[in-house]
């Protein structure tokens, strides 16, 4: 067994032999020392005893014969059980062997790695969820994100600090979360974005130190079934819809349907976007998802449908627009609403009115028409298309929105 070793690793012992006094051979362990001093002329003996913990323990004696039973004692309990006591098991041996290893490239000590540990494991634990949610928001708050996104990464991350809010995020495990992406009892996508902003928080809580390794795995997402072809609106239900909505939440209607622009941008327009002398609608690149701009030419259906609220300033939608929205489906009658039927929509009746893949692909703000082929071709006739681009309001002359800006 290699005592230098175990020296070198915690401080602790290894047995030398040196030739002892009066001529007796006796061995020596490290840390165990007899030595005489004189303080103000008074002799006396000291013994210096070795612990477990890498310190040493002080004794000191008047009479040097009790001093050289109390060493004969400290060194034969040593010897024969105490150092043994203070070495490591085969196992543990092994472990701190592998753990050295690992160390001997950062310059760093064994017990300094275990300190550190220590320290950053205590820090996790007195982390909580709410306390880490409450960091990350702040976080992503200071970084200038979209306030769309930051309303979705609270809400949802509030229904994870529901259930696990007063507890150390360090110790919530794997099959909890997955426990709880299950019990959502959401349609497929929806739990999946709940995911990713689970996989923020902990992204976030690795960056901080609070946790070693994120619990989230691919495996705790859910299958998405999608269907052969996305779900439109008949032009009957798109007119009946825009007969039932509200003054507030028709231009969101109106631009989805006959613009195509996908949600979160329709959440973030202003009506300064909206050039009604150019006839265009621009979408900056701080609104855009991929982040570039371009312009969707207003057509006279939107037109006529968007003439009252001309000079209106501000955001186009309104607070509480989820509410607002399921109502208006209500009024219309409808129960069954595709994912992302505004913007699915506007691309087949576009793609069959005007027969034109690239003009398509620039307004949805796609890189090319692969995507527009692939989903949308021959989805509709045209004839069917020909009435959506041909909704207009009952009466344009009484078509009149009182609403504040």
């Amino acid at each position: 067994m290699n005592l230098i070793w175990k020296d070198r690793l915690f401080s602790l012992v290894s047995v030398l032999s040196i030739p002892g006094k009066k001529g007796r051979g006796k061995a020596r362990i490290r840390g165990l020392n007899f030595f005489k001093i004189n303080n103000h002329g008074v002799d006396s003996w000291r013994i210096v005893t070795p612990t477990i913990n890498g310190r040493r323990t002080v004794k000191t004696f008047r009479d040097e014969h009790e001093a050289k039973a109390y060493y004969d004692y400290q060194f034969n309990q040593l010897r024969a059980g105490g150092v043994t006591e203070l070495l490591l098991s085969e196992s543990q041996r092994l472990d701190a062997k592998a753990a050295l290893a690992i160390l001997s490239g950062y310059g760093v000590s064994l017990e300094a790695a275990a300190q550190y540990y220590a320290k950053t494991h205590e820090a996790s634990e007195t982390q909580t969820v709410s306390e880490a949610i409450g960091q990350l928001l702040r976080a992503k708050k200071a970084d200038k994100l979209s306030e769309v996104y930051l309303t979705d990464l609270a809400y949802r991350l509030g229904r994870f600090a529901e259930t696990f809010g007063d507890r150390p995020l360090a110790g919530i495990g794997r099959g909890e979360i997955a426990q709880w992406l299950r019990n959502l009892d959401v349609i497929p996508l929806t739990r999946n974005i709940f995911y990713l902003r689970l996989s923020v928080l902990f992204s976030f809580a690795i960056e901080q130190g609070w946790v070693d390794l994120s619990p989230m795995q691919r495996s705790m997402r859910a299958k998405v079934i999608r269907a052969d072809e996305p779900g439109i609106l008949s032009p009957a239900q798109f007119a009946g819809l825009l007969s039932n909505a509200s003054p507030e939440t028709l231009p969101y209607w109106l631009i989805g349907g006959f613009c195509g622009l996908r949600t979160a941008e329709l959440k973030r327009l202003e009506w300064h976007d909206v050039d009604f002398e150019a006839g265009l609608i621009e979408v900056k690149r701080s609104k855009s998802k991929t982040a570039s701009r371009r312009h969707i030419p207003i057509r006279p259906a939107l037109e006529a449908w968007l003439a009252p609220y001309r000079g209106l300033e501000g955001r186009i939608c309104p607070v509480g627009l989820r509410a607002r929205l399921e109502a208006d489906r209500r009024r219309a009658g409808i129960t069954n609403w595709p994912s992302n039927a505004l913007r699915h929509s506007f691309a087949s009746y576009h793609l069959a009115h005007f027969a034109d893949a690239s003009r398509l692909a620039l307004e949805m703000g796609h890189k090319d028409s692969t995507l527009v082929f692939e989903h949308y071709r021959q989805l509709v006739k045209p004839a069917v298309a020909k009435s959506w681009w041909s909704i207009l309001p009952a009466d344009k002359a009484n078509n009149v929105v009182s609403i504040s800006a």
